[in-house]
């Protein structure tokens, strides 16, 4: 019994890490089509740290891996807040795992 119910439970995880997958790549796409940056010089990206509330709102959104060019990572930070609110999924629990999520935001992707 103990072994259906964790076997349960990694297959629920499993499942939930997918459907947050999907939703961190929905922030990147929605991120990308506000994302401004008229010289990109080569391939630049950066590592985004994004928190949110319920909804997709967004209340921080910060570098934490720079692409060594300081304007781009700042247009990147507006980005997020610009394509705000995020898509989030409505289930409470799974959102609970999504409130903080990192990526890594390449325009070019």
């Amino acid at each position: 019994e103990n072994e259906e119910e964790e076997l349960a439970s990694v297959s629920q995880a499993r499942a939930d890490d997918s459907e947050i997958a999907r939703y961190i790549e929905a922030v990147r796409t929605r991120v990308t089509s506000v994302f401004v940056y008229p010289d990109l010089e080569g391939s630049l990206n950066c590592t985004l740290y994004v928190r949110m509330i319920p909804g997709g709102e967004v209340v921080e959104a910060r570098v934490i891996k720079s692409s060594g060019n300081a304007s781009f990572d700042r247009q990147a930070e507006n980005a997020v807040r610009k394509a705000a609110p995020l898509p989030v999924p409505s289930n409470p629990r799974l959102f609970q795992r999504m409130r903080e999520i990192k990526f890594v935001f390449d325009p070019e992707q």
